[in-house]
């Protein structure tokens, strides 16, 4: 039994070193198995990867992240786990909060030898101004290098969840201004894109939305003047809120990866209670996409 598991964290630990190969442009997001648990329940939780809310889930491997920690309302402590070990995240809560599951990758680095793959990650995700800016810069369409870096948030709620999701000091970050677990009042869940500590303005936000058996949905929203959006409830279900912000690489980048652009991508999830009567009720799956404001 013991020669058996070694092999499978073995395998793990090969495959989760192989992905980031084939998952430069995906999103990245932490899923509690429950977003609801009681106060003598472990939180536990995947690593995902993937697109449209439809995820691999990653070992545990420290050398991938600066950060994998969760806080409550008393504070911070890191998240502790055996090498290769899935779910990832497998942890005994402290009290009853609102609990946030915080996550910050090491960069990498993605190549594109196709410059239209390039062209759609950057207009899917909001940065088309990146393509003239390629060409102003002079940059070569045969093969571009994209380092990026991950800054994924999950909220659980831990028994009655009083609390509040706060600024956790990531470069890109994505913080609700709403409890969905204690604020069940308006239609909507007010959410803020923080870059470098202050509101990113005219930003494209990823709603993706998912419940029961059925295929996520996925809606675009922009921030206002402020780095504000609201996100409607709907009819309730799991939602991945997803940001993508681009930059000129760094000069602490550049030493590390000779990349000619930097992507920073912000994730958020959470879960609200599917409603009485709503469209999970009539045995019909929404369409992949939904209207909101573009």
């Amino acid at each position: 039994m013991k020669v058996r598991r070694t092999y499978r964290h073995i395998y793990l630990l090969c495959l989760s070193f192989l992905l980031p190969a084939y998952t430069g442009a995906h999103e990245f997001w932490i899923e509690p198995v429950r977003f609801d648990i009681s106060t003598t329940e472990n939180l536990v939780a995947n690593l995902n990867v993937g697109q449209h809310f439809k995820g691999n889930p990653q070992s545990f491997i420290p050398d991938k992240f600066v950060e994998l920690s969760i806080t409550d309302s008393k504070g911070n402590r890191p998240v502790s786990g055996r090498l290769g070990e899935l779910p990832a995240v497998n942890v005994p809560v402290q009290r009853a909060d609102l609990h946030i599951l915080t996550y910050q990758s090491r960069p990498q680095s993605a190549v594109y030898e196709d410059f239209s793959k390039f062209e759609r990650f950057a207009t899917k995700e909001g940065n088309a101004w990146v393509l003239d800016e390629h060409k102003r810069r002079g940059l070569s369409r045969r093969k571009v290098i994209e380092a990026y870096t991950r800054y994924a948030k999950a909220l659980v709620q831990v028994g009655d969840a009083a609390g509040a999701d706060r600024i956790m000091g990531m470069p890109l970050e994505l913080v609700l201004e709403t409890n969905p677990y204690a604020d069940s009042t308006g239609d909507d869940i007010a959410v803020m894109l923080l870059w470098q500590g202050k509101g990113l303005a005219s930003a494209q936000i990823s709603v993706f939305r998912k419940y029961g058996g059925c295929d996520a949905t996925r809606s675009t929203i922009a921030t206002d003047d402020t780095g504000r959006a609201l996100v409607p409830r709907s009819d309730g279900g799991r939602f991945l809120l997803n940001a993508v912000h681009v930059i000129e690489p760094t000069p602490r980048t550049l030493e590390d990866i000779n990349a000619v652009w930097e992507s920073l991508w912000a994730s958020t999830t959470f879960e609200l209670p599917a409603a009485a009567a709503g469209e999970s009720d009539t045995g019909k799956c929404p369409a992949a996409t939904e209207g909101l404001d573009k």
